[in-house]
């Protein structure tokens, strides 16, 4: 796949070079490419149905789309990337979350009674869920809110200053690698009552 093709490239950089990943080079290259005309699709039709007057869900692509229609200089291969990035990050992050939420369920069953309550009074036997619907599961948001604060799937962000800063008291000097913890800042004491429970 190409995830896999994007890993064995950054695990092993010689694979970009030597004769024998040929084929496994031309194929992450034709997954990248199917994969950018997929991301040119949603982007043109969501153009188009916004031009069209058309209604729309205010998904990512919707906010993105419309930045651009109002800020011409943002352009539609930076559209095509910010979707294509979050769409890589985002399946391994939600597996992650899902799995962690699953298992807080089945700790707590009344939780997982709670969840089922609320998809049964909000959604009913709806078989085509409308993003509305989705929006008014308040106690499935705050379950996967709390789920994020506790089992965050990224555990820091690395970032890089370009100019020198102070952070809680401690200088940072320019072109310092900083790596926060989310981890730890979402269990401190300082900020949530019970930091370890959910």
């Amino acid at each position: 796949t190409m995830n896999e093709g994007l890993f064995e490239l950054i695990c092993n950089p010689l694979m970009a070079y030597l004769p024998q990943y040929a084929s496994r080079r031309r194929h992450v290259v034709r997954a990248g490419k199917a994969l950018r005309k997929f991301g040119h699709h949603c982007v043109n039709q969501r153009l188009q149905d916004l031009k069209d007057g058309r209604d729309c869900q205010d998904d990512l692509i919707t906010i993105l789309v419309r930045a651009a229609m109002e800020d011409p200089s943002l352009d539609r291969e930076e559209i095509v990337d910010d979707i294509l990035g979050i769409f890589f990050a985002g399946h391994d992050t939600t597996a992650t979350v899902l799995t962690s939420a699953l298992m807080e369920l089945l700790r707590k069953p009344a939780l997982a009674e709670r969840l089922r309550e609320e998809v049964d009074d909000v959604l009913g036997s709806d078989t085509f869920v409308p993003f509305r619907k989705v929006q008014a599961l308040v106690f499935a948001s705050q379950l996967f809110r709390e789920t994020l604060r506790r089992y965050p799937p990224a555990l820091s962000a690395a970032r890089y200053n370009k100019k020198p800063m102070e952070i809680c008291g401690y200088a940072i000097p320019e072109h310092t690698n900083l790596e926060p913890s989310i981890y730890v800042v979402h269990h401190l004491e300082e900020y949530w009552e019970d930091p370890d429970d959910f």
